[in-house]
């Protein structure tokens, strides 16, 4: 069994037996998609379980003034869309790629029957959801306690540190999808990003922002 270097990047994977690796390995298949391709849609049917190996997915969900009410970049390693899989409800947000990507996907079919089936397969799962429940009660309790400025910071810090060495590989962060991920409104991020800049620690153009210094966040986001 070849484990793809990018799926090794998943904790969550890591840690599930031999055996379990090889099954999901197994039942799984790749996915190529090219920039903007919509993988799933808000209020799709469930469609199997999903690691990048290349590239990055985005995870947007508006809310009905049209504006992004929730945002998460996935980059090579990040895993997404189990929850539907197992309360069986419609997809949440959309998941589309930007630029060149490669997903490996277990599919429906295949998920559903290990999860029944396989009694290491179904724990692995639950305990899956759990983890990242933890981390999202985790980041809303970030989100009511840290001021603006840190609570964006901290976002950019996480956003853009695994490819820091390559520019080529950091996403490109509009106002409005920082304002989603800290939970405040538009004009208040774009607010803190002036600060930011103007401080040097990142670069705006054209509504973007992109990081010139990880370190000096880091100190922001840990005030």
């Amino acid at each position: 069994m070849k484990v793809p270097a990018s799926v090794q990047r998943n904790e969550w994977f890591t840690r599930l037996g031999a055996e379990l690796q090889s099954e999901f390995i197994h039942r799984s298949v790749t996915r190529h998609y090219a920039l903007g391709t919509l993988i799933y849609a808000t209020g799709s049917a469930p469609n199997g379980y999903h690691i990048v190996l290349r590239g990055e997915v985005r995870l947007e969900h508006y809310a009905k003034s049209g504006k992004i009410a929730f945002y998460q970049s996935l980059r090579a390693g990040d895993g997404f869309g189990l929850l539907s899989e197992l309360d069986k409800s419609p997809r949440f947000s959309d998941a589309r790629s930007w630029g060149d990507t490669s997903v490996m996907q277990l599919p429906h079919e295949a998920l559903q029957d290990l999860y029944r089936k396989n009694a290491q397969a179904r724990e692995a799962f639950v305990a899956l959801i759990c983890a990242n429940l933890h981390t999202t009660l985790g980041m809303l309790v970030e989100s009511h306690s840290a001021p603006p400025k840190a609570q964006i910071a901290s976002i950019l810090v996480a956003t853009f540190s695994r490819n820091a060495d390559d520019p080529r590989g950091q996403p490109k962060l509009t106002h409005e999808a920082v304002a989603a991920l800290a939970g405040v409104s538009r004009p208040t991020a774009s607010k803190v990003l002036h600060e930011l800049r103007d401080l040097g620690l990142i670069a705006l153009q054209y509504g973007k922002v992109s990081v010139l210094d990880l370190a000096g966040l880091q100190k922001i986001g840990a005030s």
